[in-house]
């Protein structure tokens, strides 16, 4: 049963939010180790496990990130040592 229809059965008259809130404290709608939260809509949140696995592609993508900026600004700064002064202002 999803959060949602189970709040339609309490027939309770706090907001979803509110309700939902009460039952995952008293432990509702969580699954084993890992715990499921619902949003609003009783939509699954992602879980915890599912977040650390994100959270380490995205220091890898800023990691790579950062090498790109660096050879760029690296790069740019070869092309303008080696350049004449005329030329660049021409």
């Amino acid at each position: 049963m999803t959060a949602n229809q189970a709040f339609k059965q309490s027939s309770t008259k706090l907001s979803f939010r509110d309700w939902l809130n009460e039952e995952q404290l008293k432990g509702n709608f969580l699954n084993g180790e890992n715990e499921v939260l619902f949003n609003a809509s009783g939509e699954e949140i992602i879980l915890k496990e599912k977040v650390s696995s994100l959270k380490s592609k995205v220091v890898t993508n800023n990691f790579l990130g950062v090498i790109a900026v660096g050879i760029l600004i690296y790069g740019i700064y070869l092309v303008t040592k080696n350049s004449s002064p005329e030329e660049v202002s021409e």
